[in-house]
């Protein structure tokens, strides 16, 4: 395993090395997911705190077992091996739970409050928790500039933010509130009022300083520092770090970003465009050029209306030079299908150097979501495509790859499955093609029909998904494959083997009744009738005979297949991919 992340971590890298600035067709996913947008998506697990505050374990008091429903004057106990006490209270055990009620919770080590209970606080959470120094630790508060939003707040033992995640508070019916600015429930994207880290695990074993969430960071952890819509993202299976803009990396709000790429492993620093999760442009960049995420914050205004609709604009994208994005919501359809965005290097307003802008709406059928995008990505000067790669899509489904750099103009996604292909013998010579005959283009995985055959220059040109646009193809673009049908055997499929059953004769005994019979009748006679009786009787016996029955059923090879397990069906015409020899 360890061998498989390496290579794929080289592989990456000389990827990025070779191609630095250049066009890169990639298939890693930097978030570890093929679900868009969660490079932030590491729950708070608040839950793990209520859970600790409520399995206490090895409940004594003086040395000795509590006793349910009892109250003591001091309880000793652990949660997650750290020994803490309680006072006054009344013990109570619930089947292989250890639970007493709400109370205040003491460090035995040195009398510290460790979790300060009050009944007039509402939510448990609210009640905070407390290193053993005396600091605080975590707690829920009520936001003060969004009544709407709560913040549970995490600290190290020094006091260093370590979480300020916001949430939509409960209603008394306890069900989410629904509001027209964040949405309905647990909405991901409420913006944090201070930069937290984001482990990809829970908070386990309490972790006190923020060198230990550094020491997650293991061959298949990562960890996220900053805003919901900014920061850093740290991920070690591929040895890398992102900074810059990532909420424009959910899939509604743009599918990607240009964001700080850090090369751990070779020391490289660069710039990139990451679209679909997958670095797909590069430019080497210095050090000195990582933005700094507190600044950076400084200069951005960002409203979060819905999970999918958001504004996030640099502060003076006017006149901004430098690095800066100016997403916004589009106005002329309803709410949240839409969005235009602008994110990269600027100059006087316009993008100037590396950016990514596209245009990018979704709407529903019955099958899904369709998308309809016009977006580039590359180098812009003074507002213009420099050299830029092209996304288009009308009503497409969005599972549809229209992420990767194709090397063809006019074609708009790369294909997801190859065909049956044939190549290295009765490879098709240019001169035996027709026009319309359909061709496979095994770079991207597409088929298209041959407009014009150009023996001259050794060529084909080919319809693309552009009616517009003519795409020439030779020796230097790849395996090219003909589809040729030809007539075939139709098989279908038959099982290679049939049950049969396998008989046997046995002698089974019988009991034969006894047997009596009369029988009674008249005689004619000249003078009178005689009535003349007869009776016969047959004593009972025990008798046998033969019986045959299924002994087994055995495996035998079926007689309509032979055991081959198809048969011929008819015919069919198939398909038959035939390499081109240019």
């Amino acid at each position: 395993m360890k061998k498989c992340v390496l290579t794929v971590i080289f592989s990456m890298f000389l990827v990025l090395n070779v191609f630095g600035q250049e066009f890169i067709m990639d298939n890693t996913k930097l978030f570890g997911s093929e679900v868009f947008g969660t490079y932030n998506y590491f729950e708070s697990k608040r839950i793990d705190y209520y859970q600790y505050l409520r399995k206490p374990y090895n409940v004594k008091s003086n040395g000795k077992p509590a006793k349910k429903n009892r109250t003591y004057e001091r309880l000793d106990f652990t949660i997650n091996s750290v020994a803490l006490y309680s006072k006054n209270v009344k013990y109570k055990e619930k089947a292989d739970k250890e639970s007493f009620p709400n109370c205040k919770m003491y460090y035995a080590s040195n009398d510290q409050l460790y979790y300060d209970y009050n009944p007039e606080r509402e939510d448990i959470y609210e009640n905070p928790i407390f290193h053993e120094n005396g600091k605080l630790w975590n707690v829920l508060l009520k936001d003060e500039e969004d009544p709407e939003v709560e913040r549970f707040v995490v600290w190290d033992k020094d006091g260093n933010t370590i979480m300020d995640k916001a949430y939509l508070p409960k209603m008394e019916t306890h069900q989410w509130v629904n509001h027209p600015k964040y949405g309905s429930g647990l909405v991901q994207y409420i913006a944090a009022k201070k930069p937290s880290f984001y482990p990809s695990d829970s908070y386990l074993n309490f972790p006190t300083e923020r060198e230990q969430l550094m020491d997650w960071r293991s061959d298949n952890k990562a960890y996220y520092y900053g805003y919901n819509h900014l920061g850093t993202f740290m991920n070690n299976v591929f040895g890398y770090s992102i900074t810059g803009f990532l909420l424009p990396t959910a899939f509604k709000l743009g599918n990607g970003s240009v964001v700080f790429l850090e090369d751990e492993v070779n020391k490289k620093n660069y710039w990139a465009v990451i679209l679909d999760q997958e670095i797909k442009f590069t430019i080497e960049a210095k050090a000195t050029e990582k933005p700094n995420i507190l600044e950076l914050n400084e200069q951005t205004d960002v409203e979060v209306y819905k999970p999918h609709l958001a504004k996030m604009v640099s502060k003076n994208i006017k006149t901004l030079n430098g690095y800066g994005i100016n997403l916004i919501p589009q106005d002329n359809i309803k709410a949240g299908d839409g969005i235009y965005m602008e994110v990269g290097f600027f100059k006087n307003g316009k993008l100037h150097g590396i950016g990514y802008r596209t245009k990018m709406f979704t709407t529903n059928d019955r099958y899904g979501d369709l998308l309809t995008i016009d977006a580039c990505y590359g180098m812009f000067e003074n507002g213009q495509p420099k050299n830029v790669k092209y996304i288009k899509a009308n009503n497409e489904k969005k599972d549809k790859n229209f992420w990767d750099a194709i090397p063809f103009d006019g074609f708009n996604y790369v294909g997801e499955k190859s065909k049956d292909l044939f190549s290295g013998f009765s490879n098709m010579k240019l001169t035996q093609l027709k026009i319309s005959d359909e061709i496979f283009i095994e770079k991207i995985n597409r088929v298209a029909k041959i407009k014009s055959i150009n023996p001259q220059d050794n060529s084909i040109t080919v319809f693309t998904d552009n009616p517009n646009i003519f795409t020439k193809l030779d020796k230097n673009s790849g395996s090219i494959y003909v589809n040729e049908t030809f007539l075939a055997n139709d098989y279908a499929s038959c099982p290679k083997t049939i049950k049969v059953p396998v008989y046997a004769e046995k002698n089974e005994t019988y009991f034969v009744p006894a047997e009596y019979k009369s029988n009674s009748y008249v005689v004619k006679g000249v003078y009178y009738d005689k009535h003349v009786t007869t009776s016969s009787y047959k004593p009972a016996e025990v008798a046998s005979k033969k019986v045959r029955y299924i002994e087994k059923h055995v495996d035998n090879v079926c007689p309509r297949c032979n055991g081959t397990g198809y048969v011929v069906n008819g015919e069919t015409n198939k398909n038959y991919w035939k390499n081109i020899q240019f």
